[in-house]
């Protein structure tokens, strides 16, 4: 798999993830991986909204 595309692949796992675990523990899990922050949101998606990447937005 080319890195851009496990980069992505990633990305997406830590969203769903973040989306669906309770804060501290997806706060502990971004704080395991060195990730400053939440990722970003699914584009028109606002930021309070649950990530559901199931759907298309």
């Amino acid at each position: 798999m080319p890195p851009e595309q496990a980069s992505l692949a990633v990305a997406a796992t830590l969203r769903y993830l973040t989306a669906h675990m309770p804060s501290p523990v997806a706060g502990a899990l971004h704080a395991a991986l060195g990730v400053a922050g939440p990722p970003d949101t699914c584009p028109g998606q606002s930021p309070d909204e649950p990530h559901d990447p199931d759907t298309q937005a």
